[in-house]
């Protein structure tokens, strides 16, 4: 049976109304249903990475890097942030925090002077530091994607899975030092990174990863787990200017220079991205990127996952 009515019929129907309203249900069941935005739900494993890290401008035009990272082995959580001036090429603030917390069933995480929040409702993270000088920084990021689907999950081997998103837009303050007044800044995207084990791991497992965001608003990631028996050993992701994602090679290469410069080489489409590391700490290097005479910044790291225990679930 097919609802579809020609003008040539409309005459032999007594009831115009009658008409019309066939009409009408032909039109909507034809209409193209909208799409519905996907919710974010974060990883409840107990051991688990997540890292936050791109590019703010404030109202002034300045430019700042910035990564929030925190990491969560049981009930022990421990965060490490930073700011940097774009411009200056130099460190604003950081911080570094390790807390016990007793029943960390829901994201309202406060680990020393760092927090870390997730709104299921407005599918929102909020995350930054205050240290007792009030410096420190507070960003808002959404989650929610309105006409495309968010990234699924990916497994880089058995037990552990890696999530990846360009987020939505970011808003926030920093406070850079004290006696400094608040700064309002914002971003159009930020990227973000959740690893974590689903299953109990025999051996420990070295995930290494780059984010890098530029100051025209495009960047790329890659995250890779160097291991024969790797289910994925390499995922990368690129994205222009407004947001749309370029093909790339998982090929990438991180080296130090001679110069003291850590380069990052991507080998399609072809560039390296040389970092100035003003912070090394431990498995986490960041810095002011360059590439020609495009500056941004870069977040590099090697997160340690595996620890044995008898449950990986809250």
């Amino acid at each position: 049976m097919s609802f579809g009515i020609g003008w040539k019929h409309m005459k032999i129907c007594k009831n115009k109304a009658w008409v019309y309203l066939i009409w009408m249900v032909s039109c909507c069941i034809h209409a193209e249903v909208p799409k519905v935005s996907p919710h974010f739900v974060p990883a409840t494993s107990a051991e688990a990475h997540w890292v936050f890290s791109g590019v703010v401008e404030g109202e002034g035009g300045e430019q700042y890097g910035y990564f929030f990272q925190m990491g969560r082995k049981k009930n022990t959580f421990h965060s490490r942030a930073a700011l940097f001036d774009i411009q200056t090429k130099a460190v604003l603030i950081q911080d570094d925090s390790e807390a016990e917390i007793a029943n960390p069933s829901t994201y309202l995480w406060h680990v020393g002077n760092a927090f870390l929040r997730f709104n299921p409702i407005t599918d929102s993270w909020f995350f930054g530091f205050k240290q007792a000088n009030k410096a420190g920084f507070n960003f808002k990021v959404d989650m929610q994607k309105t006409f495309e689907a968010l990234p699924e999950p990916q497994n880089l081997r058995s037990g552990i899975s890696v999530f990846v998103s360009q987020t939505n837009s970011l808003n926030g303050h920093i406070h850079s030092s004290d006696g400094q007044k608040e700064h309002f800044v914002t971003a159009g995207q930020a990227w973000f990174r959740q690893t974590s084990v689903t299953t109990p791991q025999a051996n420990t497992h070295a995930v290494k990863g780059v984010l890098c965001r530029f100051d025209d608003g495009s960047g790329f990631y890659s995250v890779n787990l160097p291991e024969e028996d790797a289910l994925r050993g390499a995922i990368t992701g690129r994205f222009d200017a407004k947001g749309l994602a370029e093909p790339m090679s998982q090929f990438i290469h991180v080296e130090v220079r001679t110069d003291g410069k850590w380069g990052v080489h991507v080998p399609s489409p072809e560039q390296t991205v040389l970092v100035t590391a003003f912070m090394q700490q431990d498995a986490v290097i960041a810095g002011i990127a360059e590439v020609g005479e495009q500056a941004g910044f870069c977040f590099l790291s090697e997160d340690t996952l595996g620890h044995q225990d008898e449950s990986t679930t809250v």
